[in-house]
């Protein structure tokens, strides 16, 4: 089933093993986009587009000699995700960012923070302790409230239009 073009609010293009990125702000209405001067090699690519969860695709191969290549993005409507973190007192832990793995075991926290620099909301608890991220690809995940041996997980399945909400407990001197 062939999909629908939609215009990105971003994008970035960055190159694997080095630092940077190429960038751009939006597409046309058609969804495409045109980065010029791109040089050989592999890339990753990431799309945003409000109400759909981020489209991102590693090892793209941009040959040198094909001045243009169409690579499209395939975007899909994620879950969210509600993450409530307490101490073992019960007192809510304000200002951390929950740790989230994917089923392939790649820790999703950076580029979901990183996206808070995009408008999506920042995954941070707040005063009571609540974290709630938007615009999770569906899939099984783990999250922790840190990176700690003694940091519990707890293991989420997003669903497309679903929240899924965890709460976790971390142990006292954790979050000092």
């Amino acid at each position: 089933m062939a999909g629908r073009s939609l215009s990105l609010d971003s994008f970035d293009v960055m190159r694997s093993g080095m630092g940077g990125a190429e960038s751009g702000d939006e597409t046309g209405e058609d969804g495409k986009a045109t980065l010029k001067d791109v040089l050989p090699g592999t890339y990753s690519i990431l799309g945003l587009s409000a109400g759909f969860a981020p489209a991102f695709l590693e090892g793209v191969k941009i040959p040198a000699e094909e001045p243009a290549v169409a690579i499209p993005l395939r975007f899909q409507v994620g879950g969210t995700l509600q993450v409530q973190v307490t101490r073992k007192s019960g007192e809510p832990v304000d200002g951390l960012v929950p740790r989230i793995m994917d089923g392939q075991g790649r820790d999703l926290s950076r580029l979901y923070g990183w996206l808070g620099t995009f408008g999506m909301d920042r995954f941070i608890t707040d005063g009571d302790g609540r974290a709630t991220l938007e615009g999770i690809l569906p899939g099984e995940y783990l999250v922790s409230a840190g990176a700690g041996p003694k940091s519990e997980g707890r293991k989420v399945s997003i669903t497309a239009g679903q929240t899924s909400s965890v709460v976790l407990t971390i142990d006292e001197e954790e979050s000092d």
